[in-house]
């Protein structure tokens, strides 16, 4: 899948840039570990950006379409077809809701013919394929993301017995913000070592397990362990050695706290209010949780 690089269109996304202040828009997806409520203290965090804003792990968007401005973005993901449903929006907010409502009303009668459609498509930036995303995402249990090894999305329907609406005016708020985002699939290293000078990076990684629940990591098929959380420090110590701020989410944790992003090493750590998680799960065993933003730079 190739990148897709920030748009222009007359009148519009280009005004956006210079507003003073914007309302924050709601992401179009749900997704594990949403920002949506923190993006204005992540903001605050960071700092404005003299360069770009960076995301390596975009998620729904949540944080990005949270601000209260439209910086130039980097926004990118290691998932192919989630980066592509972004990319889709970003191209063709109308026709992304003209191909959802082609797809089946009643849940239970179209899910699984849906759901078999999504896994055997190999073009993750078409807008059929978007389509199926957005559909699943909202009927399925609980808005979950999970893929096997095999990479096939394996979450069952949830409750809902007709699709949700889908709305043409929210969409297009969505794709009018990511006009400034280059869009693109990557891990997250890769991403961080475009960082430069003035730029500001928001990472939000699968966090590291608690003892008293697992954690999630199982959106794409290759999961994120410590290793990879060890990698993600590294990487953003080189990237404010280069003149970038980066900020990183994440349980607080003996791990987190004394070990990847420790003070003597020059994090600052602001705790987020407790949140409970509303993805994945079962209402009874979700708890509050204590969260971390790792600031360096």
């Amino acid at each position: 899948m190739s990148a897709s690089s920030p748009r222009q269109s007359a009148g519009g996304p280009s005004q956006l840039l210079h507003s003073e202040a914007l309302s924050p828009v709601f992401p179009l997806l749900k997704w594990a570990g949403s920002k949506r409520s923190q993006a204005l203290r992540i903001q605050a965090l960071l700092g404005p950006p003299t360069g770009r804003y960076i995301e390596p792990f975009t998620g729904s968007a949540a944080a990005y379409l949270g601000r209260t401005d439209v910086p130039p973005a980097l926004l990118t993901d290691a998932s192919p077809r989630l980066m592509g449903f972004h990319q889709v929006v970003q191209r063709s907010p109308d026709d992304l809701v003209a191909a959802y409502r082609e797809l089946p009303l009643d849940v239970a009668g179209g899910y699984h013919a849906v759901r078999e459609a999504f896994n055997d498509c190999s073009e993750h930036a078409t807008v059929r394929q978007a389509a199926r995303f957005v559909w699943l995402n909202r009927c399925c249990f609980n808005g979950l993301y999970r893929e096997t090894r095999a990479g096939r999305f394996n979450v069952g329907p949830g409750d809902a017995t007709r699709a949700p609406r889908l709305d043409v005016d929210h969409v297009r708020a969505v794709s009018a913000r990511l006009q400034q985002a280059e869009l693109a699939v990557a891990d997250f290293a890769a991403t961080m070592r475009r960082a430069r000078a003035g730029d500001r990076v928001y990472a939000d990684p699968p966090y590291v397990a608690l003892e008293h629940r697992a954690s999630w990591t199982g959106y794409t098929k290759n999961g994120f362990t410590v290793s990879d959380h060890h990698r993600l420090a590294i990487a953003a110590r080189r990237a404010v050695s280069r003149g970038a701020t980066v900020a990183v989410s994440n349980h607080l944790t003996e791990l987190t706290a004394r070990g990847l992003y420790a003070a003597e090493d020059g994090w600052r750590l602001a705790e987020m209010p407790k949140v409970r998680r509303r993805v994945g799960g079962r209402g009874a065993d979700r708890r509050s949780v204590r969260e971390v933003v790792a600031v360096l730079g």
